[in-house]
C-alpha cells in the first residue's frame, strides 16, 4: 500500500471509530463549586465566589417560612398551561438571561425538566406574563408553611420577556398516587449521571396544581448560587398529594437533600390571595 493511501486508510478508520462512539459518549458532570454540605455548603456560599455574595449579604433571600400572611383581596393569578412535551431531563448546567446578565439557575444539584420556549404556556398576574422555562424538585421542601416542612417541593420557573423571574412553588404531601407524577416516574432513568430526552412524553402541569389555587406571594431570590434577588415567589397554599412510593422514588432520583434553609424575612411582607377552585385559564 502506498504511503498516501495508508494515511488515508488510517484516517478513515479513526473517523469511523469516533463516529461509532458518539452515541455512547458520557456527558461530563458540571464543575460544581458549591454544595449543600461540607466546606462548600450553604453557610459558605457567599465566600466561594464573588458572584455569590448575595447568598450571604442579601436581605430578600429565599426560601422562607410562610407565616402571618396579609390578605390581599383583588389580586389574582392565571395559569395558562397546555399538555407539554418534555424537551430534556437533565442534571447539568442551566442558564437564564436576566437583562444583560446570564444567571445560573440550576447547577447540577437537582432533577430538572426543561420545556421548549414558547409564548403559550405562562402565568399572569395581570401586570406581567411569565413564560414557563423549567420544572425542578427539592427534598425536603425549601419553603416552610407555618413551620411545617413537606417531603418535596416542586418549583415551576418562569421568565418574562423583560427578564424578570417568577417561581411557582407546590408542596407535596404523602397521600394518594399522583397520576401525572406516575407518568413521569415511569419514564425516568435509574442511573445517577444523565442527560436524557423523554421522547413523546407530555405532562399536564395544570394537573400538578392543587384544586384550590389560593397562594402566598412575596419577593425573594433564587435558592441556589448566585442567589439573585428580585424573584417573584408564588407558593400554592394547598399541597398536592403523592404516594409514599412516589415520594421515595423522587428522593432517590434527586440523590441528595437539596433544600436551602429558610432565610430571614427582614422587612418583607408575605401576602395571601384567596382564589376559586376553578381558576381563569385558557389552556388546559
Amino acid at each position: 500500500m502506498k504511503k498516501n493511501q495508508r494515511k488515508l486508510y488510517l484516517l478513515l478508520i479513526a473517523s469511523l471509530l469516533v463516529i461509532s462512539n458518539i452515541g455512547y459518549a458520557k456527558i461530563a458532570e458540571p464543575n460544581l463549586d458549591w454544595s449543600y454540605t461540607g466546606n462548600t455548603g450553604e453557610q459558605f456560599w457567599g465566600q466561594l465566589n464573588p458572584a455569590y455574595q448575595l447568598c450571604a449579604t442579601g436581605k430578600n433571600q429565599s426560601p422562607v417560612d410562610i407565616q402571618k400572611a396579609i390578605p390581599q383581596p383583588g389580586h389574582s393569578l392565571e395559569f395558562h398551561y397546555r399538555p407539554l412535551f418534555i424537551n430534556a431531563l437533565q442534571r447539568n448546567l442551566s442558564h437564564l438571561r436576566s437583562s444583560d446578565k446570564k444567571i445560573t439557575v440550576n447547577h447540577g444539584h437537582n432533577l430538572q425538566l426543561n420545556f421548549k420556549p414558547n409564548r403559550l404556556d405562562y402565568i399572569s398576574d395581570h401586570r406581567e406574563r411569565y413564560y414557563l422555562r423549567q420544572l425542578h424538585f427539592h427534598t425536603p421542601s425549601e419553603n416552610l408553611l407555618n413551620g411545617k416542612i413537606f417531603p418535596l417541593e416542586i418549583h415551576l420557573l418562569h421568565q418574562s420577556s423583560t427578564g424578570n423571574l417568577a417561581v411557582v412553588g407546590i408542596f407535596i404531601k404523602p397521600g394518594q398516587e399522583n397520576s401525572e407524577l406516575a407518568k413521569l416516574l415511569h419514564h425516568l432513568p435509574s442511573i445517577k449521571k444523565w442527560r436524557h430526552g423523554l421522547n413523546g412524553l407530555t405532562i399536564n402541569l395544570y394537573k400538578l396544581l392543587p384544586s384550590t389555587k389560593s397562594f402566598y406571594s412575596f419577593s425573594g431570590s433564587l435558592t441556589t448560587p448566585p442567589c439573585s434577588e428580585g424573584v417573584k415567589w408564588l407558593v400554592m397554599a394547598e399541597p398536592i398529594a403523592a404516594s409514599a412510593a412516589q415520594i421515595t422514588k423522587l428522593k432517590q432520583l434527586i440523590g441528595i437533600e437539596n433544600a436551602r434553609s429558610a432565610q430571614a424575612l427582614n422587612d418583607r411582607k408575605i401576602f395571601y390571595t384567596v382564589m376559586p377552585s376553578i381558576p381563569q385559564t385558557k389552556n388546559r
